[in-house]
C-alpha cells in the first residue's frame, strides 16, 4: 500500500517541478536570443543601418522579459527614430524608455 501511495506523490511531484524547470530554462533560453538581437542591433545601430537596427531593437522586445533588456531596446529604438528624422516614434520610445 505505501509504494502506492508514495509513486503517487512522486508523479504529482514531477507534474509540478518539471513545467517550472522547462519554463525557466526557456526563459534563460528567451533571455539568451534577446542579447543576440540587442548585439546585432547596436552593431547595426553603429553601422548606421537604421532600418536593421529597428527590427532587431523590436525583436528584443518581443522576446526579452529583462528591464535592461527593453530599456536599452527602447533607447536604440529612439535613437534610431531620431537620426530617420521619426520624431512621433522618438518621443514614443524615449517614454518607454522612462
Amino acid at each position: 500500500m505505501m509504494p502506492k501511495m508514495l509513486t503517487r506523490w512522486l508523479a504529482l511531484i514531477a507534474l509540478v517541478v518539471v513545467p517550472c524547470g522547462l519554463a525557466a530554462q526557456s526563459a534563460q533560453e528567451r533571455e539568451a536570443q534577446a542579447a543576440t538581437f540587442l548585439v546585432q542591433a547596436d552593431d547595426a545601430y553603429a553601422r548606421g543601418d537604421y532600418q536593421k537596427a529597428i527590427a532587431d531593437y523590436l525583436l528584443v522586445i518581443q522576446v526579452s522579459g529583462n528591464k535592461m533588456n527593453l530599456s536599452r531596446a527602447q533607447m536604440g529604438l529612439s535613437l534610431c527614430y531620431f537620426y530617420l528624422n521619426d520624431i512621433e516614434n522618438t518621443k514614443k520610445h524615449i517614454l518607454k524608455t522612462l
